[in-house]
């Protein structure tokens, strides 16, 4: 019997007392689940997904699942890498807006907010002015 594998990640509490108080901060757990391949065709398998069937080609770039432990590791690093990178952007953002609505703008935020005031005059819209 043939298996492909997948790391996920996990926030787990430490548990609340009786009167609402948590215990510690959470962890993270890894966990890395293991399914059977039902059926193998020359551009993939088919894996038991709990009842279900998932297909994962066997040369895609970015696989749901790998065939072996350390390449599925491998790809949980990829994806939590490419994680971070979105975050950050959005932490980027959410601090540019924070700027711009406290008028402590930079000159690269400055230079956002004037292309974001062209793309709605060309919409027919008008930003607000004071």
């Amino acid at each position: 019997m043939t298996y492909w594998y997948r790391y996920t990640s996990h926030l787990v509490s430490n548990g609340i007392d009786e009167y609402g108080v948590r215990w510690g901060d959470p962890k993270i757990e890894l966990q890395v689940s293991k399914y059977r391949v039902t059926k193998e065709t020359p551009k993939g398998v088919w894996l038991d997904f709990y009842g279900t069937k998932k297909f994962v080609l066997r040369d895609a770039r970015k696989r749901w699942a790998c065939p072996t432990q350390e390449e599925a590791r491998e790809s949980f690093i990829h994806r939590k890498q490419r994680q971070i990178g979105i975050l950050a952007h959005q932490l980027d953002h959410a601090k540019a807006a924070e700027r711009l609505a406290r008028g402590v703008a930079s000159e690269w935020y400055e230079e956002t907010a004037t292309i974001t005031e062209k793309q709605w005059n060309g919409n027919g819209l008008k930003p607000e002015t004071k």
